[in-house]
């Protein structure tokens, strides 16, 4: 039997539930922080230019995620951005990666963007490799450094 995923826009009631799915893969976030960070991307209040996509499996249970927002790219004009993602599913998750590939790409499309980013950890480095099975291509890599909060340097 083949595996069916649904993409559509996390709701506000979404927010609480899916937060199983953020801890999976971002264990350090805490579920004041999810919902803070959530509840302005959720639910429609956010820009048309932003949001989070759920995925869920034919049992209507949300088997991944993932955040949205479009940027303006000196070469390529506006482009879709994806960060972060979170999937999970015990039988296959590769069906639920590329179920969240193919909504990033319809939205990509609906926003009008050349192209579509994602910015995947190096944890998910799993992810990274169905991306490449499906053409994406490292372009470009991010190099961070934390900084202290100005309240934490008193």
């Amino acid at each position: 039997m083949a595996r069916a995923f649904a993409a559509a826009p996390l709701t506000a009631d979404d927010v609480n539930p899916a937060f199983a799915l953020v801890r999976a893969w971002y264990p350090s976030v805490s579920l004041a922080t999810w919902r803070d960070f959530a509840r302005t991307l959720a639910g429609g209040t956010s820009s048309p230019q932003s949001g989070i996509t759920g995925i869920r499996n034919e049992a209507g249970y949300l088997s991944g995620l993932f955040v949205y927002r479009v940027e303006v790219d000196l070469e390529r004009g506006r482009v879709l951005v994806i960060d972060p993602v979170a999937a999970l599913d015990f039988i296959n998750v590769s069906v639920v990666a590329q179920a969240m590939i193919d909504a990033a790409q319809a939205i990509t499309l609906r926003l009008g963007c050349s192209a579509t980013c994602f910015r995947i950890p190096d944890e998910q480095a799993w992810f990274a490799s169905h991306l490449k099975k499906s053409g994406h291509r490292i372009e470009a890599q991010v190099l961070s450094l934390s900084s202290a909060l100005p309240s934490q340097l008193i």
